[in-house]
């Protein structure tokens, strides 16, 4: 058995082999990257989970302008590698233009760039970053719900026949620790609608 971790990983087995039980975390849209046939029925040697869509990529932009409501640039970090978020910058593109916000797209495929990168957003001067979900960003994180398709896989369950999981619940954590140290003030109107308050 394998268990990858992100959409280009994921991508990277699959053509690898057919037959090795597969259980993926963290990928963006399995169905539209072509790794699963549906979430349902996901076919072939792949079960797993999927991450959060990219059409939420909208939304945190617009959680953003209602926290700094004169925000007008925004930089994004993105893995052109990745083939989820080339879908997931179409979405911000897309917010940023109905929000009348200008996008910096930077690339950041390995840690090679971020040299060049971090240099570029000095330049702009953006009034926010964002930081699009790539296991690159995000190497030090881990994810418990594939041990449940291991060991389900384990027990002789056909990943074909185990549906892909995807997230349900959607929490909006505010760390106002943070937010005071940064000089930001965040509104009432966000914070009672926050799951999470961190003082």
């Amino acid at each position: 058995m394998i268990v990858t971790a992100g959409t280009p990983a994921t991508q990277a087995v699959k053509k690898a082999t057919t037959s090795v039980p597969l259980v993926m975390v963290a990928v963006g849209d399995p169905v539209a990257t072509g790794i699963v046939a549906s979430l349902g029925r996901p076919g072939g040697n792949i079960t797993g989970l999927t991450s959060i869509s990219e059409d939420l990529e909208g939304k945190r932009l617009e959680l953003l302008r209602e926290v700094l409501p004169t925000i007008s640039r925004v930089t994004v970090l993105w893995n052109p590698g990745n083939q989820t978020l080339v879908a997931g910058l179409r979405e911000i593109r897309a917010a940023a233009q109905v929000l009348r916000m200008t996008v910096q797209a930077l690339e950041v495929r390995n840690a090679g760039d971020l040299e060049e990168t971090h240099k570029a957003i000095i330049r702009a001067r953006p009034g926010a970053l964002l930081v699009m979900a790539d296991r690159f960003f995000a190497q030090s994180s881990a994810s418990y719900g594939a041990a449940y398709f291991v060991d389900k896989i384990l027990k002789g369950a056909k990943p074909a026949d185990l549906p892909v999981e995807r997230p349900t619940k959607f929490e909006l954590v505010v760390n106002l620790k943070a937010a005071t140290a940064l000089g930001l003030t965040i509104p009432q109107s966000f914070l009672v609608r926050a799951d999470e308050i961190i003082q």
